[in-house]
């Protein structure tokens, strides 16, 4: 299972189920993605699945993988490395500009036509 720009949705003893439901799990971070780190780990909030950090935007070849394991507290070394953050981060992913993506017409089409 892959997530992209993910924001944090339960505590330790949910991303430790999610682990035991999906162990190949993976998160994809963007750059300096502000979601990603939203809520807090103080908190009490909690990531499961390991990070897959995009941090060069002229190549989205490059990435990090920074693993994580269940019962253990997020690895800083991928997108928490950053301190500042930027919500226009969440808006590209893989040089995808995702604004607009509920927008395409072809969503609206009905599946069944007559």
């Amino acid at each position: 299972m892959y997530t992209f720009g993910s924001p944090r949705v339960g505590n330790e003893n949910f991303s430790n189920y999610i682990w035991s439901q999906f162990p190949d799990y993976y998160r994809v971070t963007h750059t300096n993605d502000i979601v990603p780190h939203l809520p807090a780990i103080e908190m009490g909030f909690n990531h499961a699945g390991h990070e897959v950090w995009y941090d060069d935007d002229s190549n989205i070849s490059l990435f990090k993988i920074c693993p994580n394991k269940p019962g253990e507290e997020e690895n800083l070394g991928c997108s928490d490395s950053y301190f500042f953050y930027d919500p226009g981060a969440h808006l590209e992913y893989l040089g995808i500009d995702i604004t607009g993506q509920c927008d395409n017409p072809a969503a609206t089409i009905p599946l069944f036509a007559v």
